[in-house]
């Protein structure tokens, strides 16, 4: 009788652990939460976590997320165009996963330096 008890008793711990919908933890999660561009642009790949499907929903219109859903844990590849401006270019990427739960990876970009124009800066002394 003590080992049916026992038996009954590990049974119920063992099928007691944690799921996603009870827990704090997300369940979608970026291996890194912010990105620096320089100005020229560039690609840089993510290592996206999850136990679900996700989607982006935010971005800057600068950046462009490859590919923009998925189901599961997969790298997605983020790239910046150039920047030709004297801007500083700031902004984040948001990802949902299906049950509601978010990751943020902030997004910048160094502007361009632009070098005064000699015979303009001259002209203007």
């Amino acid at each position: 009788m003590k080992k049916l008890f026992l038996l009954i008793a590990l049974t119920g711990f063992i099928f007691s652990g944690c799921n996603p919908d009870c827990c704090n933890r997300s369940v979608i999660w970026a291996d890194k939460d912010s990105i620096a561009f320089p100005e020229e642009g560039g690609d840089e790949n993510v290592a996206i976590t999850c136990s679900l499907c996700w989607k982006v929903i935010e971005a800057p219109v600068w950046v462009t997320v490859e590919p923009e859903q998925g189901c599961g844990s997969m790298v997605i590849n983020i790239v910046a165009e150039p920047n030709n401006s004297s801007a500083f270019r700031e902004g984040k990427i948001v990802l949902l996963a299906d049950n509601g739960d978010q990751t943020t990876i902030v997004v910048t970009q160094d502007r361009l330096f632009l070098f005064p124009d000699l015979i303009t800066v001259l002209l203007l002394a």
